[in-house]
């Protein structure tokens, strides 16, 4: 009876691309439905907005997250973290448990906590060798996923669980008063608030950022490992 057409990303559209897509926005043909998935409504032309009816998808409460996850068979802690990872979204939620990546994170946070001022290889080779594992289960599970892209997402998934525990910290040494996301690990958390203070966390998150970028950019896995590793445990600056 028609056809549907999902633009994914659609804010990543260079203005030529959006400008060029104006005319069929505005009359599409008969039957045919145009869906524009953003992560943000303001990075599209103001011209691109106009010709679309804006639907807004918020957050699902955490606890319904959780249960959803527990009905399939995940333990209640490890359900509420990943809940509480992704902001309450099911379906990565799913995805991360589905990685089994939960003891992982458990592994990576207590060393966190207890890393040195001059961190050995160890910390460094345990990321680059989970980076390689979920980096193989991508390419399974889709093979059409480059080796790269792959690599690069996996790296992506650790990057993100490092700098939840570090803004974890900083509302610790804040004293926001906000939900932990690693309650489960609520006294790690609180060892590296209180080791590096809210000034100190927070340069280490800005270093963090920065690896996201290196990391996009297909810098060697070794080298950015290292960085982060050495961000972690003194909050120094990038050396690549």
């Amino acid at each position: 009876r028609g056809k549907v057409f999902v633009v994914l990303q659609a804010e990543m559209m260079s203005p030529a691309a959006q400008n060029a897509l104006l005319k069929t926005l505005e009359e599409p043909p008969a039957g045919v439905t145009i869906i524009l998935i953003c992560t943000s409504a303001a990075r599209l032309l103001p011209t691109t907005r106009s010709r679309c009816r804006l639907v807004r998808f918020g957050p699902l409460p955490l606890d319904f997250t959780a249960e959803s996850l527990i009905k399939e068979g995940v333990k209640p802690d490890e359900a509420h973290f990943w809940a509480a990872m992704t902001g309450g979204a099911i379906g990565p939620a799913k995805h991360r448990a589905d990685e089994k990546l939960y003891e992982f994170k458990k592994t990576l946070l207590e060393r966190l906590s207890t890393l040195p001022d001059s961190p050995g290889a160890n910390l460094t080779e345990m990321l680059v060798k989970t980076t390689e594992k979920i980096s193989r289960k991508l390419v399974r599970r889709d093979e059409k996923l480059s080796k790269t892209l792959a690599g690069r997402q996996a790296g992506q998934t650790i990057l993100d669980i490092i700098v939840s525990i570090y803004r974890d910290a900083l509302s610790l040494a804040c004293r926001t008063g906000g939900n932990l996301v690693h309650s489960d690990q609520s006294g790690e958390i609180e060892k590296i608030a209180a080791r590096f203070g809210p000034e100190a966390t927070a340069e280490i998150l800005t270093q963090l950022a920065r690896c996201e970028q290196l990391l996009w950019r297909n810098a060697n896995a070794k080298l950015l490992w290292d960085n982060v590793s050495i961000t972690c445990a003194s909050a120094a600056a990038l050396e690549v």
